[in-house]
């Protein structure tokens, strides 16, 4: 299996069957994203697509979920995808749902009725890296996107009928900004209404660009504590889970909103007060 960047593994795809179609980056400049990935773009071999998944199944056996990489990979020919989906229910018949990562622009380049075709071979899923609602920090990140281009593949996303998973980034704001940066991620993501919603904290474990940078200055490491009240605070959402893994974060967090948002803010407040850098032992399994 070639190597998977944790950073933007989301929790509930953590025992998916992960697939690579593409390996590396075309953009290969978001500081957020960890420096030793800033490989070079290729694409898999329908062979190794193939080899992937066949070394999977003989070593773990059916799988329920799984899950196609890197972002570029919604770029490729919707041919090639299909044939990677076809295989995948082929072999493994039991399979519930099928992801895919998709960088925002490639969704808007691949539309809604091509969206649609790959949903009618088995795709469920479409992973949007959304990272922050402010456009002076995405510029920042060097994001190819801007917040309206979002909105717009988020609709393209579920006009095709998919689900609508989304992964925000937390620590991209500097100190002073990042109150107004969780403020405006908050209401950006209930604009798009996804179904799932992960936070990663990227000054955590894993070393990016902007990690270090952060990390040359310490009173300029962000309170990831109050980033993540600040934005659960704010979301006004209908029907959506949000997730923040252990892999990425102190806080191992699963919640549905909008009934447990309330709960959640409690006992994230309670332990602002008591354990300010002591993880909540609350946790879930992810569906």
């Amino acid at each position: 299996m070639y190597h998977l960047n944790h950073l933007i593994i989301p929790p509930t795809e953590i025992h998916s069957l992960k697939v690579n179609l593409t390996t590396g980056c075309r953009n290969k400049n978001c500081t957020f994203c960890p420096v030793d990935e800033k490989s070079d773009f290729t694409v898999c071999s329908s062979n190794q697509v193939i080899e992937q998944i066949d070394a999977a199944i003989e070593k773990n056996g059916t799988y329920r979920n799984a899950f196609l990489l890197y972002e570029d990979a919604i770029s490729l020919p919707d041919g090639y995808i299909i044939e990677a989906l076809d295989y995948l229910k082929k072999v493994n018949p039991f399979l519930t749902r099928i992801s895919i990562m998709a960088e925002t622009s490639l969704i808007l380049e691949k539309g809604t009725k091509r969206l649609n075709l790959l949903k009618t071979h088995g795709l469920t899923r479409v992973y949007q890296n959304i990272i922050s609602g402010s456009n002076e920090i995405l510029s920042d990140m060097n994001m190819t996107s801007t917040n309206e281009d979002q909105l717009m593949a988020a609709y393209f996303i579920k006009e095709a009928g998919l689900e609508l998973a989304q992964t925000i980034a937390l620590g991209t704001a500097a100190k002073d900004d990042l109150q107004m940066n969780a403020f405006i991620t908050a209401k950006h993501l209930s604009n798009m209404s996804p179904d799932y919603i992960n936070a990663v904290d990227v000054t955590h474990k894993v070393r990016t660009g902007l990690n270090s940078e952060l990390k040359s200055d310490h009173d300029a490491v962000p309170d990831i504590l109050d980033e993540m009240i600040t934005i659960i605070e704010n979301l006004e959402l209908k029907k959506t889970v949000f997730t923040s893994s252990a892999e990425n974060n102190d806080l191992c967090l699963y919640i549905r909103f909008p009934e447990q948002k309330f709960y959640m803010l409690a006992l994230l407040e309670d332990l602002k007060k008591n354990t300010a850098h002591t993880a909540h032992p609350y946790a879930s399994n992810f569906m």
